[in-house]
């Protein structure tokens, strides 16, 4: 057990991921150093494309119209530097197409995809502890937070919005897709 700052108790454990090494040097994520930061996120998501070229496929969903011996970066490295930037905190992406791809990587895990699926949508609380950008006190929960949306099928976690807690809660909620499943919205009043 570790008191911190705030008099709160977590429970700390040994439990730690392997990665592609870097070179020659061994990459391990654990979870026990205390309060530190980093840029960890950029290497989680180096280990996701490596087994699934989830970024290799985005790419996939352009169109390159430019002249193919006048270009230095391909699409799939111009891909890889956005998103890769935006886990490190950067820049924007463009949503609509990730959205697309992730829901066609979950159709994927089915073998046949049901022809019709129940999405849940739900906001929650991400409370905060300074003054970070974007930060604003919402009454209902009765502290500053973000308000971040998330969507799943059943158990499983389709995406995730990070928002400001002074947006509509209906900011960010796809109203339709081109698919062959049938999706079929679900959540409060307020997201409907």
């Amino acid at each position: 057990m570790h008191n911190d700052e705030d008099g709160l108790e977590t429970q700390c454990n040994g439990w730690q991921m392997e990665f592609h090494g870097l070179g020659s040097r061994r990459v391990v994520g654990r979870f026990d150093g205390g309060r530190i930061s980093s840029d960890g996120g950029s290497v989680l998501l180096r280990e996701v494309e490596s087994r699934t070229h989830i970024l290799k496929r985005l790419a996939g969903c352009f169109i390159d119209h430019r002249d193919l011996g006048l270009i230095e970066h391909s699409v799939e490295s111009l891909i890889k530097q956005r998103v890769y930037g935006m886990a490190l905190g950067y820049e924007d992406l463009d949503w609509e197409a990730m959205d697309k791809l992730l829901v066609e990587l979950f159709l994927d895990s089915y073998g046949v995809p049901p022809q019709e699926m129940v999405i849940d949508m739900d906001a929650t609380d991400d409370p905060l502890h300074g003054h970070q950008e974007g930060r604003f006190f919402h009454g209902y929960y009765g502290h500053y937070c973000y308000l971040p949306l998330y969507f799943f099928c059943g158990d499983k976690l389709l995406g995730a919005r990070l928002r400001e807690a002074d947006e509509d809660p209906a900011g960010g909620v796809a109203r339709g897709a081109d698919h062959s499943a049938r999706f079929l919205p679900r959540g409060d009043h307020a997201l409907m």
